[in-house]
């Protein structure tokens, strides 16, 4: 079994969700507002998608409050980039600055209002490899606490 910090969901995801709908789904008058709690939809990215942002996707798909998913600037990545994927996250990070650059010139329309950020997480790493994993898991808690006041 692989144990996931979760402090980042604890403490700043509450906040986010707080922000987005009131999580009691209450009003102040007792009665239901039918308000839904949005999810964040955030979209990892890498080069070929196959281990970086693959890894990312795995450490965070099972985190209250968020839907992931990942993808590769490549033409050859398992799941390429795509403007219907940036049209869907909200928040795009990158894996290493040349593929926000990437995405910023070949897809511009789809990003805008958008936050796009990257880790600098450099492609030496194995898919799963725990130091990746735990290089993932402290540079997008720390990205994640940085943009949750922009919604």
């Amino acid at each position: 079994m692989i144990v996931i910090p979760f402090s980042f969901v604890h403490s700043d995801l509450k906040s986010y969700l707080c922000r987005i709908a009131n999580p009691a789904g209450r009003n102040g008058t007792g009665r239901s507002n039918n308000r839904k709690i949005k999810n964040m939809k955030l979209l990892f990215v890498c080069s070929a998608n196959k281990r970086r942002s693959q890894t990312a996707e795995y450490l965070y798909s099972n985190r209250p409050g968020l839907e992931v998913t990942s993808a590769g600037v490549a033409p050859f990545a398992e799941t390429p980039v795509s403007d219907e994927l940036l049209r869907w996250a909200d928040v795009i990070l990158c894996m290493e600055s040349r593929h926000q650059q990437i995405i910023e010139e070949k897809f511009a329309d789809a990003i805008s209002g958008k936050v796009i950020d990257y880790l600098d997480i450099p492609n030496v790493f194995d898919r799963k490899n725990p130091s990746l994993e735990e290089l993932i898991i402290e540079k997008t808690d720390a990205r994640l606490r940085e943009i949750q006041g922009k919604f």
